[in-house]
């Protein structure tokens, strides 16, 4: 961030009506989708004649304009983005938000100045991926919402050390998960939300499972749907911490939502340090425009996480308690509610109530009321009789059920009808040297502070010279006329009057119009870009590989025809129950950072020691563990690893420079050839598709990865990782937990279908395996014909035998003869461990 600029507030705008809401309640800039390619698909978002518009209304209002293109593309689709991306650029956008660091490298080199963004779907969480960002171009990393004002702070340095800020979420939904590292709408569903199209089955309920035995809920429950963020209360401490933006999340909502919320934080950064009155006051009104569970949560950026996070049993809003219902009197239509608070926020006419079923969250009914009876001295103080409901639905009620007032409609309107954010500008009445009238318009903008340029100035001139029939206007009165900016982008913050004028009022008038409307059409030119001259598609990067650890020299005689990787999620037993004849091992990170650990890779070595072993790194990480990880590459040197799987480009490079041979895993999110040739810049030795592609897409991205000068290593077998939760979502972090140590754990869906849960003790995170195990011996015969010479399996569940054999399959796998024989013997596996086997994306 700039010194002297204050902290950015940048708001959602998931269509028009939102971002006319974000402006006019005083966002300091928007963000929104176009018609493809953002991770909001499902919201209204704007098309090329929109976008244009939209950047018009905010820009001319001193506001900036981000597009978000923050979805990962397969290669035909880039081209559509780079087009998206160009006509925003026209219209004047000041950033685009990616995801994708294949689309990344290609709008670098279509539009050089145009400013990107690293969407938080990067997870870009330590200093190392920090950098590798600057490196590719971006000038902004929106970090994850799981770091704390201490880790942000840090980043935040990191970054400007770099020559680029950072932006963090301070309201809105919470993931359970990483973002950029759920894949649970996508292979369960067919709805990726990497792909802007999340189900959102976190919000669904699930029934813990360890030891072999179920918790004792009845039903499942919620255990994945955290509250919503708010950081109202430590804007100041994050102002501090240096970020250049304060992010509010909510594409998808309403645009009475973002209006308040947008008003709530524009009073609070205004002045921060508010006394506590106020703080609640507008902490109920956020809770009114929308909670889950009741409360909000700030608990990760104040470096805590525990069961209190979690929302609760209702998926949608919960609003506010008001009471319980005490008399219903449905010949009357009144129902009566003692009030849960003596200093109740009462509601007003036009605000919905919502009846539920105790101790479920389940509604009974909801309606707006009609206040009956408030509360009195002469009747009672605690009891609120209403109007509104149905005398049908009123006989439904019992005495006792919850009621929860879910929205302000006054806040509601309140916010509708501001209109507090305008370019300021300067009004100049004067007289032109042959005798005429002027009234010129100067934008007082700071470009760099509000996106609109200083200095641009119009004039408006009188046709006729001076009528000495008409008085000269009252000073007072000139200066009211002029500061009458109406109904356009601007507020008349300066008047200076070098004439007194003998015109009509509506002469005065008219020049001002003239000149303000003169004057937004100089400030559109101003930041309108000419077209811009595409350059083709730049071919991969090709680069020598670095490493061919574990192939042959004719891969199609003797009976190896494949190189064979294998990841055992779980490390801390025999390692003889782990050797399996593998080529490379990918072993957790935490069992390299441990004596006990080391001990078990040393055993590991003995046993196969032409075996190349690797450290596979979480997606993730934060606080003391984070701090473990960062010495991992040097460890891994110490101990005789041969490289890293990570997704992080920017702990590939640092691998790289230690002589390590490093692995684009899945979490690298790999969707296009100009991925696989970012990573490969970074010195990649292997790249892996993405888990959510599906066959002729993933036999794409194996002959890119060869055409980059790197191994190809298709997933072909095992449980697929879904989820990396910084809550754990076994113990919730509560002290003394030990569930993970008693067995194995899972979640157990509706339907019946059981996901396994990794935990990691040292971080008290967790990752959520698939249900379903991923066979697919006969694609496998496809990406070899794509130039893939390397399968990696992934292991959970099975025997050391079973391991031992999929080893051998995979590894001699020719024929669809010999593919039915996998999918036989994973079949065999899958109805012992009680699964099913998938495809995969098909």
């Amino acid at each position: 961030m700039t010194p002297g600029l204050r902290t950015e507030l940048l708001a959602p705008a998931g269509d028009r009506a939102s971002l006319e809401a974000a402006v006019r309640n005083g966002a300091d800039a928007v963000y929104f989708g176009a018609r493809a390619f953002n991770a909001r698909s499902r919201a209204g978002n704007f098309d090329a004649a929109g976008v244009r518009e939209a950047v018009d209304f905010a820009r001319l209002r001193s506001v900036r304009t981000y597009l978000a293109l923050n979805t990962l593309l397969h290669d035909e689709e880039l081209d559509g983005a780079v087009d998206l991306a160009v006509e925003a650029y026209e219209a004047g956008i000041d950033a685009v938000i990616v995801q994708d660091f294949g689309l990344a490298r290609r709008l670098r080199a279509a539009l050089p100045d145009l400013p990107l963004h690293a969407s938080t779907q990067t997870t870009l969480h330590d200093a190392n991926g920090i950098r590798a960002a600057c490196a590719l171009g971006f000038t902004r990393v929106i970090l994850p919402r799981e770091l704390s004002v201490v880790e942000i702070a840090a980043l935040t340095k990191v970054a400007k050390e770099c020559g680029a800020d950072t932006e963090v979420f301070v309201h809105g939904a919470l993931c359970t998960c990483y973002s950029g590292q759920c894949r649970m709408s996508s292979l369960i569903g067919g709805r990726s939300g990497n792909r802007g199209e999340c189900a959102q089955p976190c919000r669904l309920g699930y029934r813990l499972e360890t030891g072999g035995a179920s918790s004792a809920e009845a039903e499942p429950y919620p255990l994945l749907s955290p509250k919503d963020a708010s950081a109202l209360r430590l804007l100041p401490e994050l102002s501090a911490a240096g970020v250049a933006a304060f992010k509010i999340e909510g594409r998808m909502r309403s645009a009475e939502y973002v209006g308040q919320v947008v008003s709530v934080y524009r009073r609070r950064i205004d002045a921060m340090n508010m006394d506590p009155e106020t703080e609640a006051s507008d902490t109920r009104r956020l809770l009114l425009a929308f909670n889950r569970g009741g409360a909000f949560t700030d608990a990760y950026l104040r470096g805590e996480k525990d069961k209190s996070m979690l929302a609760g049993a209702m998926a949608g809003s919960h609003g506010i308690l008001l009471g319980t219902v005490s008399r219903v009197s449905p010949g009357q239509g009144v129902l009566e509610i003692r009030l849960a608070s003596s200093n109740p926020d009462l509601p007003g006419p036009g605000d919905v109530l919502s009846v539920r079923i105790p101790g479920t969250g389940e509604e009974r009914a909801s309606a707006p009321c009609a206040l009956a009876r408030p509360p009195s001295e002469e009747g009672s103080p605690t009891i609120l009789a209403v109007k509104g409901f149905h005398p049908d639905v009123l006989r439904t009620m019992v005495e006792g059920d919850p009621v929860h007032r879910m929205n302000d409609v006054a806040s509601e309107r309140e916010a509708k009808v501001s209109d507090c954010r305008k370019t300021a500008v300067r009004a100049t009445f004067s007289k032109t040297p042959d005798g005429r009238f002027e009234v010129s318009m100067e934008a007082l903008g700071n470009r760099e502070a509000s996106g609109v340029p200083s200095g641009i100035r119009t004039s408006a001139t009188e046709e006729t010279l001076r009528d000495d029939s008409v008085p000269p206007i009252d000073e007072a009165r000139l200066r009211e006329q002029l500061g009458k900016a109406g109904g356009t982008p601007f507020r008349v913050d300066e008047t200076l009057l070098l004439d007194t004028p003998n015109l009509p009022v509506s002469a005065v008038n008219a020049l001002r119009r003239r000149a303000l409307d003169d004057l937004a059409e100089a400030l559109r030119s101003s930041f309108r870009r000419a077209r811009t001259a595409i350059p083709q598609a730049a071919p991969g990067t090709t680069i020598a590989p670095r490493s061919s650890l574990g192939d042959v020299s004719d891969p199609d005689s003797g009976s190896r025809v494949w190189t064979v990787a294998v990841e055992p999620y779980v490390f801390d037993g025999d390692a003889a129950d782990t050797a399996c004849g593998a080529d490379a091992y990918y072993l957790p990170a935490i069992a390299w950072l441990s004596p006990s650990g080391l001990a078990r890779i040393r055993r590991l070595h003995e046993l196969e020691p032409e075996a190349a072993l690797f450290a596979s790194l979480p997606p993730a990480a934060r606080g003391a563990f984070a701090r473990r990880l960062a010495e991992l590459p040097r460890i891994v040197v110490e101990a005789g690893g041969q490289g890293v799987v990570t997704g992080n480009p920017g702990t590939t490079a640092s691998a790289s420079t230690l002589g390590l041979s490093p692995v684009a895993g899945p979490d690298a999110n790999l969707w296009n050839a100009e991925a696989v040739s970012v990573f490969a810049a970074f010195g990649s030795t292997v790249a892996v598709p993405s888990t959510e592609l599906d066959p002729p897409h993933t036999a794409d991205l194996c002959r890119a990865a060869v055409v980059a000068g790197l191994e190809a290593e298709p997933v072909v077998y095992g449980r697929q990782r879904l989820m990396y939760n910084e809550l754990c979502p076994v113990g919730h972090n509560r002290p003394g937990c030990t569930l993970c140590r008693n067995g194995p754990v899972s979640l157990s869906d509706r339907t019946g279908a059981s996901f396994p849960v990794v935990c990691l003790p040292e971080s008290c995170s967790g990752q959520i395996l698939n249900s379903s195990l991923l066979s697919i011996p006969r694609e496998a015969l496809v990406y070899r014909a794509s130039g893939a010479r390397r399968l990696r399996l992934c292991f959970y569940d099975e025997t050391p035998d079973e391991r031992r054999r999929l080893t051998d399959l995979h590894r001699t796998l020719r024929t669809p003869e010999e593919a039915e024989r996998i999918r036989s013997e994973t079949a065999a596996i899958a109805h012992r461990v009680g699964s099913r086997l998938t495809r995969g994306s098909q």
